[in-house]
This record gives structure tokens, C-alpha cells and sequence, in this order.
């Protein structure tokens, strides 16, 4: 069943939205998990309809999508096994994960000039004893969260989240963890908007925030 909120649609992926969102990723050049190529988008959406690991939930306004999160659970064990169920999309990892390593360090100078003075003042100094590299069946993590530039400001990140959040619960997820850039103030805001506690690392922000049951 999807949700209704200010004439837009909350629900989770359906086989029929495949074609549009792959475009809709690649026309935006989103990366998930060092990936941003068509195939690539295929192999982990199809995951969301054939898995557990995968959980995409879309916003659409009337016959077109809004948005998008998706949530990768145990993110170790899944890329581990990513290789063998998706060979070509394999080969595009590693690829942009050494042109990410180029990418890091030309880019360390922006990153290193926004100070803690700059920052906004919500974010934590008191490290919360996790990490981004921490994976387990309990634990999800935020792989891409967008918004099309024509949808924004009408609150649908606040209703992908609360709808991902609903979804993972009842499977048992305890934690969700995500990474934002320093420099992307739209992304800091909505999860400093919705809950999640944020603390700065070398060159981003890492954000978790706790989930419980529905009826909790």
C-alpha cells in the first residue's frame, strides 16, 4: 500500500519502475557505492525486487518519480557477494573506485576548508563510538538518497526516510548509518531535520541514527 502525503506517493520499488529511475539516476549522475553507470543501476535495483539486502523506496507525483533512497543491509557481506551475481557491474566498481582515489585527492582542499566554525552548530562533538565500516544484518546503510531538481522543498526526503525507516524496522533493522559531504548543506539539513545524530570525520559527516519497531 503506498502513502499519500501533499499529492505525492511513498512506496517501495515495483519491477515496472526499473526503466524510469535508471534513467532518472543516470541523467543525474548519482553514485551509489562508486558506481554511476546504467548496468550498474539495473543490477542493484533488481537486487531491491529479488532480496533482503536491497530496500529502495520511491516518491512519485502523479505519473512521474520524485525521488528515491536506497538502503543496502549488511553492506560488507553484500558488495563481498555483488562480484558473483553481477560480473560487468563488477568491472565498474573497480573502476571508479581508483578513479575515486584520484577524485580524494584533488578534492581534499575543498573538503579541509570548511572548519568546525563554518559547520552547523547541531553537529556532534561527542563521537558516537561508531563507524562507517561497521556492517552486520542489523545494520543499514544509505547508499543514495535524491530528490529531482522540480520536487524539491515539498518535504519528500523527510517522508522517503520515515517510509525507509518503517520498512527496515519490520525486518529487523536496528541502525542506519549515511555519509554526506561537508559542502552539501541540503543533504546536512535533512538529516539534522529528521533525527539522525551527525559528527565530522576527516572529510565528511557521518550520520546514524537508531529505528524500532512500528508499534514502539
Amino acid at each position: 500500500m503506498c502513502e499519500r502525503k501533499d499529492s505525492f506517493h511513498i512506496r517501495p520499488l515495483e519491477t515496472s519502475d526499473l526503466p524510469a529511475l535508471c534513467d532518472l539516476m543516470e541523467e543525474a549522475k548519482v553514485s551509489i557505492g562508486s558506481l554511476n553507470s546504467k548496468p550498474a543501476y539495473y543490477a542493484i535495483c533488481r537486487d531491491a525486487l529479488l532480496n533482503d539486502k536491497v530496500v529502495i523506496v520511491v516518491a512519485e507525483k502523479g505519473k512521474h518519480l520524485a525521488g528515491y533512497v536506497v538502503a543496502i543491509v549488511d553492506c560488507k557481506s553484500y558488495w563481498i557477494n555483488f562480484p558473483f551475481r553481477h560480473p560487468i557491474s563488477f568491472l565498474s566498481v573497480i573502476f571508479h573506485r581508483l578513479a575515486g582515489k584520484v577524485f580524494t585527492k584533488r578534492d581534499i582542499k575543498k573538503h579541509i576548508e570548511i572548519t568546525e566554525d563554518a559547520q552547523p552548530k547541531e553537529i556532534s562533538k561527542t563521537p558516537s563510538g561508531r563507524i562507517w565500516r561497521q556492517s552486520s544484518s542489523e545494520i543499514a546503510k544509505i547508499a543514495n538518497i535524491h530528490v529531482f531538481n522540480d520536487y524539491r522543498r515539498m518535504g519528500i526526503g523527510r517522508e522517503l526516510y520515515k517510509s525507509l525507516f518503517r520498512l527496515l524496522a519490520k525486518r529487523g533493522i536496528k541502525r542506519v548509518d549515511a555519509i554526506t559531504a561537508l559542502y552539501n548543506n541540503r543533504s546536512v539539513g535533512l538529516h539534522l531535520s529528521t533525527g539522525w545524530k551527525m559528527e565530522r570525520t576527516k572529510n565528511n559527516f557521518f550520520a546514524t541514527t537508531d529505528i524500532t519497531e512500528p508499534n514502539q
